[in-house]
């Protein structure tokens, strides 16, 4: 089993390009913005963050060539889908994303992942969580309140999650 490290761009709250804290800066007045901004001003961040080596580092310049689009240089030059996948690759750990470019480059550089079903099914199976609480977070919560695009649907069978294509 892969060790898990929780990173995909979190670690900094004033990074407004990270996907967590956009909805705090495009639209501050709106009750999930303040939500978050508590959260953020009562825990500093959502995940502890890593120094990068300098393996690390050259890993990130090489896929800044590779995979031009998680670059972002349309979008201003983000880089924590590429330090988040070098950091996963050379630590060897599985990277939690639903980001579907991010998975893409991750299976081509022999990088497992995990998306929030799989964590909701793994959480199932471990008995973190029923699995019709699993199945309506993620189907209604994630999905439908907070706009989590997916195929995927999350379906109860028999106290099991399944995560299923088909949505």
């Amino acid at each position: 089993v892969p060790k898990l490290v929780p990173l995909h761009g979190f670690t900094d709250p004033g990074n407004w390009q990270a996907e967590f804290n956009r909805v705090i800066h495009q639209k501050p007045g709106t009750p999930r913005a303040r939500r978050r901004g508590r959260y953020l001003a009562q825990a500093g961040h959502h995940w502890t963050p890593v120094d990068l080596t300098a393996a690390e580092l050259g890993q990130v310049l090489v896929y800044t060539k590779k995979y031009p689009k998680l670059a972002g240089y349309r979008k201003g030059g983000r880089r924590a889908d590429l330090e988040v996948l070098a950091v996963a690759r050379l630590r060897r750990c599985l990277l939690l994303t639903d980001d579907g470019g991010l998975r893409e480059a991750a299976q081509a550089e022999g990088v497992g992942t995990m998306g929030s079903c799989g964590i909701l099914k793994t959480a199932v199976a471990a008995g973190v969580i029923r699995c019709q609480r699993a199945e309506w977070l993620y189907n209604r919560v994630f999905k439908e309140r907070l706009g989590l695009w997916s195929e995927v649907i999350l379906e109860c069978y028999q106290g099991s999650a399944w995560c299923k294509e088909g949505a």
